[in-house]
């Protein structure tokens, strides 16, 4: 697999590469006979769930592989919105987190 052309091959095993690492390598080096592979191997849901928490996240950066992903791989007609969705939900999310921790540790008066 041309993902892990950096690795040493002793380094590579099922013990070291986790799923979510080998699907999110595989989508990153876009090589059209490993993403084969990926979809007969893992589930459609299960790359869609790495690639939406893992390189969705990852906006601006990835963007044109995002949309192509999104698009061909994953029948989102919208590539642009669903990306600003996620990324607009997941800086919430993170904003909610950093609220509750302030208010955890220097109180709701502070």
């Amino acid at each position: 697999m041309n993902a892990f052309w950096s690795y040493e091959t002793t380094a590579i095993s099922p013990k070291t590469i986790s799923d979510e690492m080998l699907i999110e390598k595989s989508l990153v080096h876009l090589d059209i006979d490993d993403l084969k592979k990926l979809f007969s191997i893992f589930s459609h849901k299960k790359i869609r769930e790495v690639w939406k928490n893992q390189l969705c996240l990852q906006e601006p950066y990835y963007h044109g592989l995002n949309t192509m992903l999104a698009y061909l791989y994953f029948d989102i007609k919208n590539p642009d919105k669903y990306l600003k969705t996620i990324n607009n939900k997941h800086l919430k999310e993170i904003r909610h987190r950093s609220d509750e921790w302030f208010s955890a540790t220097y109180g709701k008066d502070f």
